[in-house]
Formats: structure tokens, C-alpha cells, sequence
């Protein structure tokens, strides 16, 4: 960014990016400080406005990231990326209500940007709102057709609303069109899994670490995999891999939990599963897992 900066000095861009620098080497305060003092006489007033608004919320100030983008808008309203960030502050502040207006809107005025669309659906989905959910994908499908994730989303969709043969079609299509995307795979060892066709989901599995060997949730529905099979040594040693890559792979705990009780280890279940609820005190699934500890 100092280059950049060096050839053309009020280079909005440029300046954002030196100041999201800072402020991985030095501090949020110095970062905002550099950024004060370059808006100060640069002609991209609200583009630098925007600028505090994006370090706010890489920072989790997200009131201060509503307020700059807010700020950011009222000087230039066609400034689309501050929609955007204003949305990502409402969602993050628990208001989704506001975050799917706003975020609606960016997508309506900015539709060549796939990543509204994944945002919109996000909010749509936490909201319980699966009508919307599927007019967003679909959108994004006309939109974006080529565009690895839409068809996996559409499979977890399709799932929610027990549809598990139009979930398996939608990712197994995404294989198809993205050979190299993993949730695909995930999703379709997933679906097979929980129709009871395991074996299926095993040669799904075997293609995808053939791919990535070391993708967190592919292990895991490898090692869920394993574990549904019977083969209790695999599915400990590909769980405890899940486990090393990311120590907070909640789901990671609960399978192994399952290992370790199904394989005649009950104690050391009761490790992982106790485990998994101090990761996930909120689970859905809290009930049946403390029972699991009795």
C-alpha cells in the first residue's frame, strides 16, 4: 500500500488499506489516527468515512461501524460497500430485521456482487425465513450460475425442509460444477450418511481427501463416517486430526465422544462430550448429550 500511496497519495483504496496495516502491526488507535489525519484534505471524504467503518467492524466496535457507515452514506449515497457494511453492523448487533432490509437493498442495487447474495441468505436462514432463503439462491443461481457454495446452501435448504433427494441432487451437482469444492463433498457424505448409505458417503469421502486431507468438517463427516461403519480406530485417528487442525471443531468432540462410548470406553466418551458442551453451552442437542454423561 505504501507504493501505491507513493504514486498516488490520496489513492482512497491505498489508504484504507495502509490503515487496516497499521493496525495489524501497531494498534487500532494509530490506525485510526492515520486515517483522521489523511481525510483531513483528501477529496474521498466518504470513502475514507468508510474506511473507519471497516477497521470498527474488523474490530467487533460495531456501533462505531454503524454510526461511520451511516456517516459514509449521508456523503455519497450511492457508496454501496457502506450498505453493505451497514447491514454487516446490524447483523452483528443482533438487529436482523433492519440487516435483511438493508442488506436487500444492496443486493437489488449491486446485484453483480456475489457476496450479498450469500449475506442476504445468511440472515434470511437466521431468521427462520426459508421462503426468502430459497428466492435468494435462486436469484444468485441467475445471477451467478458458475458460482462455487450456491447449491450446497441449496442442499442444506432442501434438507431443513426434509427434502433429502432434492438436497443429494443440489450437491451432487455442486461436484459436478465445482470439482474442487469441498463443502460439496461435505454436504453429499452428509446427506448419504443420513440416509443410511454409508458406503456411498465413503467413496465421497475418500474423492474429497484425495483433494484437501486436512479440511476440517471433511474430517469430520469422514470420522461421523468411520464411526457409523464401526470402524472405531479410523474414526479416532481422523477426529483427533479434525481436533489438532482446529481445537474448536465443536462437532469434532461429540463424534469422538460417540467413538469412545460405542467402542466401550464410556469414561473417556464422557471427556469429549463434556468437552464438547464447554465449547457449545448453547447446543441444540444439550439434552441428549447430558444424558450421555449420567
Amino acid at each position: 500500500f505504501g507504493l501505491a500511496l507513493h504514486f498516488d497519495p490520496v489513492n482512497p483504496q491505498a489508504t484504507i488499506g495502509a490503515a487496516k496495516t497499521l493496525m495489524e502491526l501497531d494498534s487500532l488507535e494509530s490506525a485510526l489516527e492515520f486515517l483522521a489525519d489523511r481525510r483531513e484534505n483528501s477529496p474521498y471524504k466518504s470513502e475514507l468515512v468508510h474506511g473507519f467503518a471497516e477497521i470498527y467492524l474488523s474490530r467487533g466496535r460495531y456501533e462505531q461501524a454503524l454510526e461511520y457507515a451511516k456517516l459514509s452514506l449521508s456523503l455519497e449515497k450511492k457508496d454501496l460497500s457502506a450498505l453493505k457494511t451497514e447491514a454487516r453492523a446490524l447483523k452483528a448487533l443482533e438487529r436482523p430485521t433492519e440487516a435483511l432490509r438493508k442488506i436487500a437493498s444492496y443486493t437489488v442495487l449491486n446485484p453483480t456482487d456475489p457476496e450479498g447474495f450469500f449475506e442476504y441468505h445468511e440472515i434470511a436462514m437466521s431468521k427462520k425465513n426459508y421462503k426468502l432463503a430459497r428466492e435468494i439462491l435462486d436469484r444468485l443461481m441467475i445471477q451467478h450460475p458458475k458460482i462455487p457454495g450456491t447449491r450446497t446452501l441449496l442442499a442444506e435448504l432442501s434438507l431443513k425442509l426434509d427434502k433429502p433427494t432434492e438436497a443429494l441432487e443440489f450437491s451432487k451437482d455442486e461436484i459436478k460444477q465445482n470439482p474442487k469444492f469441498i463443502p460439496g463433498y461435505v454436504w453429499t457424505a452428509k446427506i448419504f450418511n443420513n440416509s443410511g448409505h454409508v458406503k456411498n458417503s465413503m467413496e465421497v469421502i475418500n474423492r474429497a481427501l484425495a483433494i484437501d486431507a486436512n479440511d476440517t468438517n471433511l474430517l469430520i463427516e469422514a470420522g461421523r463416517t468411520y464411526w457409523l461403519s464401526k470402524s472405531y480406530p479410523a474414526a479416532k485417528s481422523i477426529l483427533e486430526k479434525a481436533i489438532a487442525i482446529n481445537p474448536n471443531a465443536v462437532a469434532a468432540y461429540k463424534f469422538q465422544g460417540l467413538v469412545f462410548r460405542d467402542s466401550g470406553d464410556i469414561e473417556q466418551g464422557k471427556i469429549y462430550f463434556q468437552k464438547y458442551l464447554d465449547i457449545n453451552p448453547a447446543a441444540e442437542d444439550r439434552e441428549e448429550i447430558l444424558s450421555y454423561l449420567k
